[in-house]
């Protein structure tokens, strides 16, 4: 499915996107189009979750996209380690967790491109820090992102009303093409 991406802030508010309205439906991957195509896609940000979802989603995109320098990337959210701190946990303590917690992801991340085969040639992976919307969108302007390709779990209304929607964060936020993978396409 391909569709357009113009904001109409009024008709978004009262009535979501059209992205928005298709989200929850898709059974297929939806591609939501910015600006006309002039060229092949050449570099795709591919923002991943420790879960097994992000092996699938690079072996999707390696495979829709198999020239394209693809850039893996997690981030590393500062929640967990500022709850320890208000909790008045040492902060040597702290400050092991998230030694811990990036070792972690960075062993998890250079896993899923070991198993890319001889596709690993063309991916870079990369750990950042912070808030995922705002990370995101600084990789994508760092690399010149074409392209970035998000799975979207299974939709939870009370997940999305109290943190809200990632995948339609990053529609809304980036300012290139986005390709939504559903978990059910994977």
């Amino acid at each position: 499915l391909v569709i357009g991406h113009a904001p109409s802030p009024l008709t978004d508010w009262l009535f979501g996107s059209p992205a928005d309205r298709l989200l929850d439906r898709l059974q297929r991957p939806m591609l939501v189009v910015r600006r006309a195509a002039h060229r092949r896609y050449r570099r795709v940000l591919v923002p991943v979750d420790l879960s097994g979802l992000g092996a699938a989603a690079l072996r999707a995109t390696t495979r829709l996209l198999p020239q394209a320098r693809i850039d893996l990337m997690h981030v590393l959210g500062h929640g967990q380690s500022a709850w320890l701190r208000r909790a008045d946990v040492d902060p040597t303590v702290v400050a092991a967790y998230r030694t811990r917690e990036t070792m972690r992801a960075e062993d998890h991340l250079h896993r899923i491109v070991a198993d890319a085969g001889q596709a690993r040639a063309h991916i870079r992976a990369s750990l950042s820090h912070g808030d995922t919307l705002r990370a995101v969108r600084e990789r994508q302007h760092e690399i010149d992102a074409d392209l970035v390709v998000v799975v979207h779990d299974e939709p939870s209304p009370w997940r999305d009303f109290l943190l809200g929607s990632l995948t339609r964060r990053l529609i809304a936020g980036v300012d290139c093409d986005v390709l939504v993978l559903p978990r059910a396409a994977l």
